[in-house]
């Protein structure tokens, strides 16, 4: 019977560049507790997972040692793409409990379908948040990957590390959870409309703020490994300018490495940006992320991106924050809201 474990079907995994090494994940053995549910899902039985470890780096970390919302989602639908037939992402939906750490993590899978059109499947990311004693905490200096960790099972060095990384199943915490939603989008048919989506004009290089030294952002380090390059009337507020009030951010970017834009990145680019809250004249600090949907809707084209965020409900202290992005070739290829 074909599970659908094997490697994503197209996915062009590079150890020479960072986000591909920073989204690995690696299939283990579960805890003795769980032992038989090791392999994946099959729709007949419908309650069997797969466990996969993955390092959390810190190289894309929004405040302090926090990773980056968008990149923890994009190791999840990783592993979600070991475990369906298949090969793209189409929606992500997700629910984040608390702040993660730079520290292993563990990724269980459950497929809930794998067949027809569609494949659908839940994972849950735990990690031991009592063992970040912020060792891989990344500098300001230059980019710098967190060191992988070995890529096959051998030995009792890594039989041991696998075990305690299944071992957060029980004793860990839960992070956060995704439903994903893969399908084949080389074989998506039917009309197309887009109502007022159109891409904004694009501004020339020299005439973008690039906020790599912005102070704001100080301790970020997503914004020197995923540079955006805003427009200067959409850009985040750095505390001396008249704050704005048309919570919108507006900007171009791509991997700082040269790593081809394709549908896995556009998962962090989607939460890549400054909080368009930022813009809405408020007093505002950390914008946390209760919930996240986000949609592809194309395989990108080479190049950058135009991101276009934006935020028009602001009631009790919770904030809405859409946004769009478009190729190089002006596609919309993602959109989401959180």
């Amino acid at each position: 019977m074909d599970t659908g474990c094997t490697q994503q079907q197209g996915e062009q995994l590079s150890s020479s560049f960072m986000f591909d090494r920073d989204t690995q994940v690696r299939r283990i053995a579960p805890p003795p507790p769980l032992a038989g549910t090791s392999e994946c899902a099959d729709t007949s039985a419908g309650a069997l997972m797969s466990f996969f470890a993955a390092e959390v780096a810190g190289n894309y970390n929004s405040v302090g040692d926090h990773p980056n919302g968008g990149y923890l989602m994009a190791i999840a639908a990783r592993a979600v793409g070991h475990c369906v037939k298949a090969p793209h992402p189409l929606i992500i939906s997700a629910f984040f409990i608390r702040p993660a750490a730079v520290v292993p993590a563990l990724v269980t899978v459950k497929v809930i379908r794998d067949s027809g059109a569609y494949s659908i499947a839940e994972a849950i990311v735990y990690q031991d948040l009592k063992s970040n004693n912020n060792n891989t905490k990344q500098t300001n200096q230059t980019p710098v990957a967190t060191k992988r960790p070995p890529t096959s099972d051998s030995g009792e060095n890594a039989d041991a590390n696998d075990a305690k990384i299944a071992a957060l199943a029980t004793e860990g915490v839960e992070i956060f959870r995704i439903t994903a939603t893969f399908t084949d989008l080389t074989k998506a048919k039917g009309p197309s409309k887009l109502i007022n989506r159109r891409p904004p004009a694009t501004l020339p290089w020299d005439q973008r703020l690039h906020v790599s030294t912005h102070p704001v952002l100080n301790g970020s380090t997503i914004k020197r490994n995923l540079p955006i390059g805003y427009h200067p009337d959409m850009s985040p507020p750095d505390g001396v300018s008249p704050r704005r009030e048309h919570g919108i951010m507006l900007g171009w970017g791509k991997f700082a490495d040269g790593r081809p834009t394709d549908l896995l990145s556009l998962i962090l680019f989607s939460d890549g940006m400054f909080p368009p809250a930022g813009n809405l004249n408020v007093k505002s600090s950390w914008v946390p992320t209760l919930q996240f949907t986000l949609h592809l809707r194309a395989i990108p084209a080479p190049g950058e991106v135009c991101l276009r965020s934006k935020s028009r409900h602001l009631v009790a202290g919770h904030i809405d924050e859409r946004q769009h992005i478009w190729d190089s070739t002006g596609t919309l290829v993602a959109s989401s809201v959180q």
